[in-house]
């Protein structure tokens, strides 16, 4: 009976999901808010569909880290992330003289993204109000018909481009969106007409679209007479026009700053005029007299509208707070319920009658306090702070790599030789520590103690830096926010930024020491640690210090006060600090940099800079402090003697477009950022900018730019720079990972005074587990690089120096990686041959020096002779001291390089059913289960081939939903999909399907090679909510054994019929129909279930089971092994081994009669012969 018996509930049910996908899909993108032009658009003019204007409307590109959608397999991926959203079309410059009719019929108006509704023409023009900010335009003319498009009408689009060039576009009426971002519009009060010729056989028309500018404020804030932060209601937003503040008695006059989009960059164009006085810088002071002082403000910019805002403050009565605290050196803050903090003036705090707040006292050495207070008069508030318990001495551990950044500088130099060339990296461990494309797939690595430290899902793990076991693990006390930040080591501790808070933890031990909860937003920068105090910032405003004293030894999760906390409205993301004798400086997500006083957190400079996004931590070089913005300049300040920026001595900023979210890396005055594509350089696409820095004056200049547009993504982490090759060489090593769908590996060469790049520089590695990478690689002193991508794994490359040059194989018709380049890097690779080849001959190239050994013998070409389906080879290369093993897996026939299956049409978004078995390449029928309390209307199977020359058919076997009430017929060809990558999948739909109901359908998938002559069947079930019977053994299945007896553990996800059988570890697998012939019976109930062997031998066993439930339906096979119990040399099984068993043994082996391993092979090599007589001998005449 199906579950939902009506065809158009079974349609209301996919948009159902299709919708919830996307509200998903919008959440995931709002909660990673980590690139910016993730999304390359690579023409000048790109149509985009009705679904893509909708999704621009509600989050933008740059506010979007992954933007994974899948299409047909007959879509063409062009240019990155959205490809089957943004096409490319080819400018023409060919001049239209087709005559003008005077009339306008074809078109009634046009839809514009951003605007409700359709705007009419009017004779053949209409105008089109555009921001201040916006420098593209996206429409879609409608027709003045019934019908959407019209393939025979054929549209001309002309406009004059900011440069003076005539820029054109033909299209047809297609219903699609038409963007046009080349230079149509700049941020600045200019609009632009776009001339549109409509033709239709003989006639045709011409339309105006005239964009005319309408100005708005991007920002607007206010400080007191100290130049405290003073909060405006409701928060700013450039479409809400009416504000309020209140401020205290005691504030004689205010500042007020307001933000043009066009000051920023175009500042000769722009003013804001406020009460109708020009202000050139955005600023107005204003004296504040008592009852209500409104001010007007509104952007003067040349624009054809602007909307005018108002504030209103207003002067009230204020109730002084004195506070005396001991120790004296104590640090006290106060809060407003919003969280703003309230500075000391003139001694005494102002407070606002009958109003909550809250104050925190915090000192090292001691417990810190919080608690709330209201006053309704004077008053003064006493604290006295209890000294902290003497907790235990920590371990000082040797860090070679303690966080985001590799020293106090936030620099990364290390001295090491890391692999420079593709050949030379070997993957020396992989392990997946989470799950992908979710906050637990972990953080970039840092490297303490020999160990790697990680976090991942709600725990800090420590890794084993050779191997990558996990050594030890711990809790945390919340889980991580999406954009996971490392780690960072100081002082024995390791301190963890979580979604919501701190943790702090001994670093050898992973014991937690304590916990601190921030009061709103992410901990999305790194940890700075500095004498005992850590400083770092929050995603929605707070920038807190607190001190590392674990206060309370006995308490391993006690909430820490923070020492201080200074708020900004922007909030800190990717915004990691420095610091230096007695301030810290870090850079808001608005584009201000902060400069606050290290003891009590008061802001003592405030530079807003000409960008307003950033996402950069402060790097420190020879006297400068440097950071990058997401609005295309590199900035660098000097330090003045004092310790804070030096204002009379700025220098200009570094213009490179597009945008940028990476720290600046720096060694010899040679500068190193990612950037995304932008005009300022020339280049399309993105980069790698190499920048000079003179060191006289500080100005920096681009030297080159290495591109990295052919990951359709730019590097949004930062450079990890080698030196370790400089003395020999004169050249370092930069290495950048690339946030693209593949996460590849970039490496750039270079020294002082290159003007180009180098050969070698460009892509170096891509992951075998691709995915989209916001952490940046890491290095130790033994030239190790660590990796992590958003799929979770971490990753860890040596340079090696044994590799292979070149790999050829004779006969079969043999194809390597499935027509791919070798990649020396991985240690699995396979070929396929024809199906019935018996041999082959392996021809190997090694590097100068290296030994080769196939299969332990010596000798680079080496016939095999192929055992079966799948015949597997070790290749062993020997150079001094370096060992290196390739497996080498041969398949015979076409067959499929990886299957799985999900529960999304987006790769790496969804939850895995559980295949059962494993997949391998020659296994060819597979189980796939999920279950959920939720709806599941379809599962993904995902397929790679093996050889790229091969085709695919899928095809219905049951089970799935034909659409009209029941099932597609058996042998009915399915659909399949290609996403943006390449990647394949088919649809799964369930004909069953509801909340909890439990569900099968069954795919072939068969795949034939490109002449027609072989093929392979596999065979797919997928089952929802334990539709199908399963058993489960664990690694210690076996609980007891005995020499006549064994007791095994066994789980089965339902009750049911179990069948096994229990044979010598010698004998031959038996099928299904065996089992349940030869074997036992016993009923088992659902879960846990101890199965008795009885009437067994000393002899090792295999015991073969499987579940059956009332229908028929069984589970797969499962075994366990029983080891044999006999003593080795024990031929006859007296319990003594003696010279008897020398004489039964040689009998045994002239008479071709079968021994037991387990008694028998006495030099264990795995076979029974007169080498086994002769060594048992010689032990017993030793004995």
């Amino acid at each position: 009976m199906r579950a939902e018996s009506k065809h158009g509930q079974k349609h209301a049910a996919i948009r159902r999901r299709n919708v919830d996908m996307r509200k998903r899909w919008l959440a995931l993108l709002l909660s990673c808010a980590v690139a910016v032009n993730t999304c390359v658009v690579p023409a000048a003019a790109t149509t985009v569909s009705d679904a893509a204007i909708a999704t621009q409307q509600t989050v933008s590109a740059e506010d979007a880290e992954t933007q994974q959608i899948d299409s047909d397999e007959n879509t063409k991926a062009q240019g990155g992330q959205n490809a089957d959203l943004y096409t490319s079309d080819v400018a023409s410059t060919e001049t239209d003289t087709t005559a003008v009719s005077e009339t306008h019929d074809f078109l009634s108006g046009v839809l514009v993204s951003g605007i409700s509704g359709e705007k009419a023409f009017e004779n053949g023009e209409v105008t089109i109000p555009a921001d201040t900010s916006a420098t593209y335009l996206s429409m879609k003319p409608v027709l003045n018909s019934e019908a959407s498009k019209d393939p025979s009408m054929k549209y001309t689009f002309k406009y004059i481009d900011l440069d003076g060039k005539e820029f054109t576009k033909e299209d047809t009426a297609r219903n699609v969106y038409v963007r046009f971002d080349q230079a149509f519009l700049g941020v600045s009060g200019k609009g632009n007409d776009l001339s549109l010729t409509v033709t239709k056989g003989d006639v045709t028309e011409t339309y105006v679209i005239h964009v005319v500018r309408s100005a708005k404020l991007s920002g607007l804030s206010m400080t007191d007479h100290n130049g405290n932060a003073v909060s405006i209601s409701p928060s700013f937003s450039s479409k809400k026009t009416a504000y309020t503040a209140q401020v205290l008695d005691n504030v004689s006059n205010v500042t007020i700053k307001a933000i043009d989009p066009v000051e920023l960059q175009n500042p000769e164009e722009s003013e804001i005029l406020f009460n109708g006085t020009a202000s050139a810088d955005g600023t107005y002071k204003l004296d504040v007299a008592d009852g209500e002082n409104v001010v007007t403000i509104k952007p003067n910019n040349g624009a054809a509208s602007a909307d005018e805002y108002t504030l209103t403050i207003t002067k009230a009565a204020s109730a002084t707070l004195d506070v005396n605290v001991e120790p004296a050196n104590a640090q006290v803050c106060l809060y407003t319920d919003k969280g703003e903090r309230i500075y000391q003036d003139n001694g005494k705090y102002y407070l606002a009658p009958n109003t909550e707040y809250t104050w925190t006292a915090s000192c090292e050495g001691y417990v810190g306090k919080t608690d709330k207070i209201t006053l309704t008069e004077a008053s003064t508030l006493d604290i006295t702070l209890d000294k902290a318990a003497e907790g235990e001495k920590l371990p000082q551990l040797k860090a070679e790599y303690p966080g985001f950044r590799a020293d106090s500088n936030n620099q990364s130099v290390i001295k090491s030789k890391t692999p420079i060339t593709k050949e030379s990296i070997e993957v020396k461990w992989e392990r997946q520590m989470g799950t992908s494309v979710t906050p637990s797939s972990g953080s970039t690595p840092v490297i303490v103690d020999n160990k790697v430290y990680t976090q991942s899902g709600g725990k800090l793990y420590m890794l084993d830096k050779e191997t990558g076991e996990v050594l030890k693990s711990s809790d945390c006390f919340m889980n991580a926010g999406f954009n996971l930040i490392p780690v960072t080591y100081a002082d024995g501790m390791i301190f963890v930024p979580l979604g919501g808070g701190i943790q702090c933890f001994n670093a050898s031990t992973l014991e937690s020491l304590w916990c601190y909860k921030g009061r709103k937003g992410s901990c999305n920068s790194p940890i700075r640690y500095d004498n005992g105090r850590i400083y770092v910032g929050f995603q929605q405003g707070d920038f807190v210090c607190l001190t590392a004293t674990d206060e309370d030894p006995s308490d391993q999760t006690e909430m820490k006060t923070a020492l201080w906390t200074n708020y900004s409205t922007a909030g800190y993301w990717w915004a990691g600090a420095w610091t230096n004798d007695n301030y810290v400086f870090s850079v808001d997500a608005g584009g201000a940099l902060m400069v606050m006083d290290k003891n009590t957190g008061v802001t003592v400079q405030r530079i807003q800079t000409k960008a307003d996004k950033v996402r950069s931590d402060v790097s420190y070089y020879n006297g400068r402090i440097y950071f990058s913005t997401q609005s295309g300049y590199l900035y660098s300040y000097n330090l003045a003697a004092d310790g804070k920026v030096d204002l009379d001595n700025l220098i200009e900023p570094l213009y490179f477009g597009g945008a940028s979210t990476c720290t600046p890396a720096i060694y010899n005055n040679r500068l190193y950022i990612g950037i995304s594509g932008g005009s300022a350089f020339g280049e399309d696409g993105a980069s790698i900018l190499v920048a000079d820095i003179n060191p006289e004056n500080g100005a920096m200049s681009k030297a080159y730019l290495v591109p990295t547009k052919t990951d359709f993504g730019y590097c949004q982490t930062s450079g990890l720079i080698i030196n370790g090759y400089e003395d020999e060489t004169g050249y370092v090593y930069v290495y950048f990972l690339v946030n693209s769908a593949k996460g590849s590996l970039y490496m750039v060469k270079d020294k002082p005074g290159m003007t180009e790049a180098d050969p070698e520089s460009g892509l170096l590695y891509t992951p075998s587990h691709e995915q989209y990478c916001i952490a940046s690689a890491v290095a130790d002193s033994d030239g190790t690089i660590y990796l992590k991508n958003d799929s979770a794994w971490q990753m860890a490359l040596k340079r090696s120096n044994a590799y292979l040059k070149n790999i050829e194989m004779i006969g079969g018709n043999a194809v390597l990686d499935g027509g791919k380049n070798f990649a020396g890097s991985v240690a699995e690779h396979w070929f396929n041959v024809d199906q019935g080849t018996e041999k082959v001959t392996l021809n190997l190239t090694a590097n100068e020096g290296t030994e080769v050994r196939i299969n332990g013998v010596q000798g680079a070409k080496q016939d095999i002779t192929l055992t079966g389906d799948n015949t597997n080879v070790e290749v062993t290369l020997v150079n001094g001291e370096d060992t290196r093993v390739y497996n080498f897996a041969i398949y015979r026939g076409p067959t499929l390089s990886n299957m799985y299956v999900y529960t999304s049409p987006n790769n790496g978004m969804g939850k895995n059913y559980v295949m059962d078995p494993e997949f391998n390449p020659v296994k060819t029928d597979y189980l796939a289960g999920y279950s959920s309390t939720k709806e599941i209307m379809s599962g993904y199977v995902w397929f790679v081939k093996n050889n790229s020359t091969d085709t695919i058919k899928a095809t219905a076997v049951s089970g799935i939903d034909d659409y009209n009430g029941g099932t597609l017929p058996e042998g009915t060809e399915l659909n399949i999909r290609r996403n943006y990558k390449g990647e394949t999948f088919v649809e799964v739909e369930f004909a069953e399907y509801g909340a909890g109901v439990a569900t099968t359908a069954a795919i072939k998938l068969t795949v034939t090679s490109a002449d027609g002559t072989q093929s392979r069947d596999y065979l797919i079930t997928l089952y929802t909510n334990d539709a199908l019977p399963t058993l489960t053994l664990g690694e210690n299945a076996v609980v007891e054994r005995t020499d006549n007896a064994a007791k095994v553990a066994v789980t089965a996800n339902k009750a049911g019929t179990l069948y096994y059988l229990a044979q010598e570890a010698d004998k031959a697998a038996p099928d299904a129909e065996t089992i349940v012939k030869e074997g036992k019976v016993v009923d088992v109930v659902a879960g846990e279930n101890t199965l008795e062997l009885t009437g067994l031998t000393k002899a090792g066993y295999n015991v073969y089971m499987l579940l059956k439930q009332e229908d028929g339906k069984a589970s797969r096979i499962r075994s366990v092994s029983l080891k044999g119990l006999w003593t080795l040399g024990d031929v006859n099984k007296d319990d003594v081994v003696d010279l008897t068993d020398v004489a039964v043994l040689l009998d045994k082996i002239t008479e071709n009669e079968s021994v037991s391993l387990s008694t028998g092979d006495i030099n264990g090599d795995g076979v029974v012969d007169m080498t086994d007589v002769s060594v048992l001998l010689d032990t017993l005449t030793e004995k």
